[in-house]
């Protein structure tokens, strides 16, 4: 099997040396799934910020990032501001 593109705006870290499909001539596609933690409307900003936190220091261990990216997946941690505009976009 051979590996054309990865469907992802940015190369996996997993293979670097494969382009994305945007790179091999469609430019703007880009399918990619993402996983989010969500709160309730009205949650304390101190609970999401320190919950953003928490999950910033496990996806930065060593073991969780061999992990995540052994399986082809790239790690992004987003502040709770940033993921809300992502959710809106």
């Amino acid at each position: 099997m051979k590996v054309l593109a990865v469907s992802t705006a940015a190369r996996a870290s997993a293979m670097p040396d494969v382009p994305t499909v945007a790179e091999s001539g469609l430019p703007g596609f880009q399918v990619s799934a993402w996983q989010n933690i969500s709160m309730p409307p009205g949650s304390p900003p101190e609970a999401a910020a320190r919950i953003g936190r928490e999950i910033g220091k496990l996806m930065n261990e060593p073991e969780m990032r061999k992990r995540v990216t052994d399986m082809g997946a790239n790690i992004a941690v987003n502040t709770p501001e940033a993921e809300t505009r992502r959710v809106k976009d």
